[in-house]
């Protein structure tokens, strides 16, 4: 009878860690997707401020055809180099 409730307490005492790892891995996930999000919103918020800067410096060149060249020059010039970096930083698919 003695050794069938250390075996209960053993197998309890193992469930315990078992569990504990458990929420300790949970944690770890939880943590790496909150800062995940707090990169992806900083971006998010970024992409705005430069999008709302964008529609101010066409309002302000829209007169000046040169003026709205030069903007078109830069915009190209920004686009190609965020398609480079999402380019860049996208894994490549997995095989199979």
């Amino acid at each position: 009878m003695i050794v069938l409730e250390i075996l209960i307490l053993a197998l309890l005492a193992f469930h315990i860690t078992v569990q504990r790892t458990q929420q300790r891995n949970l944690m770890s996930d939880l943590a790496a997707i909150s800062d995940a999000v707090a990169r992806e919103t900083t971006v998010v918020q970024s992409a705005v401020t430069l999008l709302n800067e964008l529609a101010q410096e066409l309002r302000d060149a829209a007169n000046d055809p040169a003026a709205v060249q030069a903007l078109a020059d830069s915009i190209n010039s920004d686009a190609d180099a965020l398609a480079a970096a999402v380019e860049a930083n996208t894994p490549a698919p997995p095989a199979g």
